[in-house]
């Protein structure tokens, strides 16, 4: 399934993407602004007129719903704080405790900047963004990529170098010590080559901005718009197979239709024709039995139904001692021997493959020990444990064998 989602990405990237800068108000309401970019001939253009800061609201009539939208949230409730000490991206759960204690991780989104040694998270609750994304929903839009605060514009100056201060609504971002954002009396207009932006519409640009560049720096801790993307390339990857098909049936009747008139009699033409609506039909027979194999090798694979990846992953973190990282989850994994003999992708049913990082050992056996304990486990064995005495870390790969029925009996008690 990634291979599929790998090969429409190469095939139809995004050419035009709407910015969409939302601010939040004290009081509620919400202002937002827009910026239309789109790439052409290998350059960044803007492809219609900036709309300046209004209501949400008046604004939503104003976003086109064909062309993907990214978003970016700021204002009262969106909360940005710097990381210090830091040398890579990290899950942003990793420092949400540390920097917001008493919070409860799981009534937020999260977002990270990390670069040279430096960094910043930020969060908003998920109540607002639920309301948010029913606004959005209603309005038939799609949300391509999701942004908080002003991370999305640590990275300007590589894009360009010459700036050392920006101003992003009520915020003033500096990159001549490194990334810093401050609070602001008086926001200025921002000029870029022959582009005036001002300090409201630059969150939309540096989003669409962001969605081309795409850098490794910002990272969403929840995957809130991973299916919505997914689905809209997968959109696109139709339509643009469509339309191939179409020109290419069009070209050869049109051909057909030609060469028989000129040679062939009116029989000649009739005949010509069947032949060829026969061989369009047998054709889609065949594309409809590779859709329906399709589909049964993705209800196999359980990709149809990511509920039970779920469940599994929050029952084995609700049990992960505080020195055993995580890192691979697989479900029903593939079966060698069988996929090979029946020619097709075969699953071991009833299975999980965890594979993951130590830095105590009697933590490690402890957390294996008491995996056995519980009712939808019936089996752990440890397939591969390697420990490096002088690093004091460890790699492993663990085989859990399911207790049969309890997987979806359990989900549907949550």
């Amino acid at each position: 399934m990634e291979f599929w989602f790998d090969i429409s990405e190469k095939l139809v990237r995004f050419k035009k993407f709407t910015g969409c800068s939302l601010f939040l108000q004290a009081d509620g309401s919400i202002y937002a602004s827009l910026y239309f970019l789109k790439q052409e001939k290998g350059a960044l253009k803007s492809f219609a007129p900036a709309v300046e800061s209004d209501l949400l609201e008046k604004q939503l009539e104003k976003i086109p719903t064909d062309i993907p939208l990214v978003l970016n949230i700021a204002g009262h409730g969106v909360l940005s704080k710097p990381l210090a000490n830091t040398t890579k991206v990290e899950n942003p759960e990793d420092h949400f405790t540390e920097h917001f204690p008493g919070a409860n991780r799981a009534d937020f989104l999260k977002e990270c900047w990390v670069k040279d040694g430096k960094g910043y998270i930020s969060i908003l609750r998920k109540e607002k963004w639920d309301a948010i994304r029913s606004l959005l929903e209603k309005a038939k839009l799609t949300v391509y990529r999701l942004d908080l605060g002003y991370l999305s514009m640590a990275d300007f100056p590589e894009f360009f170098p010459e700036k050392e201060v920006l101003f992003a609504n009520d915020q003033k971002l500096s990159f001549s010590r490194g990334f810093q954002i401050e609070k602001t009396v008086q926001a200025d207009f921002n000029f870029f080559t022959e582009e005036r932006i001002s300090a409201t519409v630059l969150p939309a640009y540096a989003a669409t901005i962001t969605a081309f560049m795409n850098p490794d720096q910002l990272v969403l801790a929840e995957s809130i718009n991973e299916q919505q993307a997914r689905e809209l390339k997968l959109k696109r990857f139709f339509e643009y197979s469509l339309r191939i098909w179409a020109l290419g049936l069009f070209m050869l009747f049109g051909f057909n239709a030609w060469f028989n008139f000129q040679e062939h009699q009116e029989y000649d033409l009739l005949f010509a024709e069947f032949q060829q609506n026969k061989q369009q039909l047998n054709k889609l027979d065949l594309l409809r039995t590779q859709v329906e194999q399709s589909k049964g090798l993705i209800e196999q694979m359980g990709w149809d139904n990511p509920a039970p990846l779920t469940f599994y992953a929050d029952r084995l973190a609700g049990t992960l001692p505080a020195k055993v990282k995580l890192k691979v989850l697989s479900i029903n994994p593939k079966d060698e021997a069988l996929s090979k003999k029946e020619k097709q992708w075969v699953g071991r049913q009833q299975e999980l493959i965890v594979r993951g990082e130590i830095f105590s050992t009697a933590s490690f056996n402890k957390w294996t020990k008491s995996l056995s304990t519980h009712e939808w486990v019936k089996r752990v064995d440890i397939v591969n444990y390697n420990w490096n005495s002088t690093k004091k870390t460890g790699e492993f790969k663990l085989l859990i064998n399911l207790n049969d029925g309890h997987e979806m009996d359990a989900i549907a008690k949550d």
